[in-house]
């Protein structure tokens, strides 16, 4: 049987969610309107693993990656890759220091702190 690569994605591992419109059904939450963590990934050509593009926090994660308007989505839409948005409530004392810890943990191809950087 093929797995699924979602399955190993490091995010899901830590229990990260996805929202309704981007998962398959074992990995989904409805997207709140809260801070907290996400993050944009894709699944490589050779559908066996995950590349970690972008992380990011926001005081209302809805807002944020609810519209599929930003940057980095588009971005990957033009170069004809699927994204896949992960999530994580957090709450907003200490967010800058959980989404520092996570950009230095992946190290994302394409992070405001690394402009420059591609997908």
């Amino acid at each position: 049987m093929k797995s699924n690569p979602l399955d190993s994605n490091p995010f899901h591992l830590m229990g990260w969610k996805m929202p309704l419109s981007y998962a398959p059904h074992r990995f989904i939450s409805e997207l709140p309107d809260c801070s907290g963590l996400y993050s944009i990934t894709y699944i490589t050509n050779d559908n066996q693993s995950n590349k970690i593009v972008y992380i990011g926090m926001s005081n209302r994660l809805f807002s944020r990656i609810g519209n599929g308007h930003h940057e980095v989505v588009r971005k990957m839409q033009e170069d004809g890759i699927f994204p896949n948005i992960w999530f994580k409530q957090f709450p907003k004392d200490g967010l800058i220091n959980e989404e520092t810890k996570y950009i230095r943990m992946f190290n994302p191809s394409y992070n405001i702190r690394q402009k420059g950087r591609s997908l």
